[in-house]
C-alpha cells in the first residue's frame, strides 16, 4: 500500500483514456484510506493528473476494503487489459 510510489499501468490508462475520448464517463473509485481514515483524494488527483489520466470523478476511501468482491458487473483489470 505504498501509494506514493505507486507505479502507472501505461496499458489501462491508455485504454481508460480511450474510453473518455470516445464519451464514456470515467469514475475512478479506489479503496485508499477505507482502512486507516486517511483522506488519499488530494493525492491521488495530483498522481492522475502526473499520470494523465482522464477522468469526471474521483472517489476515495467509500470502496470496503476487502479480499474479494461479488460483484455482477465487476472485472478484474488482468482480464479486462
Amino acid at each position: 500500500m505504498d501509494y506514493a510510489n505507486a507505479k502507472p499501468r501505461n496499458d489501462v490508462i491508455a485504454k481508460v483514456n480511450r474510453l473518455y475520448d470516445e464519451g464514456h464517463r470515467i469514475i475512478i473509485e479506489t479503496a485508499r484510506g477505507s482502512g486507516t481514515g486517511e483522506n488519499w483524494t488530494a493525492a491521488t488527483h495530483d498522481q492522475l493528473i502526473r499520470w494523465r489520466v482522464q477522468y469526471h470523478e474521483l472517489r476515495c476511501g467509500v470502496k470496503v476494503v476487502a479480499d474479494v468482491y461479488v460483484d455482477d458487473r465487476g472485472v478484474n483489470v488482468e482480464d479486462w487489459i
